[in-house]
């Protein structure tokens, strides 16, 4: 019987070049291909906090999370590879995200920018949609800006 469990670790730079690919299957169904650019530097200059979930041995995606200065959580860059979507691995990471958030004990409510693909999934979580700017990651990807009360 195979072990098809997934693990979720650290992001290492070692795992670049993986997730380049995995962003680019995920484009431009779900990102812009502009958007590639900003992963790129994302993981060069604020890596902290990014995490990849693996099964047997293979990274299958990501998701991360920051606080800012006003001690809002935020849900980072969360893609997968299309043969694992639905899978329960969004789910998976996401929770353990939110828990990472939820440590921080000054940290009241968390943001995820996400679009009219995903907000669906987030709502999931609790996350209640503030607002939407039409286009704004590129053509015909609109911003769902959603946010949740951590309590």
């Amino acid at each position: 019987m195979t072990n098809t469990k997934s693990n979720i670790r650290p992001y290492k730079n070692e795992d670049f070049d993986q997730l380049i690919s995995i962003f680019k299957l995920n484009t431009p169904t779900y990102f812009d291909p502009k958007e590639v650019v900003d992963f790129e530097n994302y993981l060069t200059q604020e890596p902290d906090n990014h995490y990849v979930i693996e099964s047997v041995g293979e990274v299958k995606g990501c998701c991360g999370y920051k606080i800012d200065d006003r001690n809002s959580g935020h849900i980072t860059w969360i893609f997968f590879h299309p043969d694992t979507q639905g899978k329960g691995m969004g789910q998976e990471i996401v929770n353990f995200c939110l828990d990472k958030i939820a440590e921080q004990a000054t940290v009241h409510s968390v943001i995820v920018r996400t679009s009219q693909l995903a907000h669906k999934f987030f709502e999931k979580f609790d996350f209640k949609l503030e607002y939407i700017k039409n286009d704004f990651w590129g053509k015909g990807l609109d911003l769902y800006y959603m946010t949740k009360v951590i309590s």
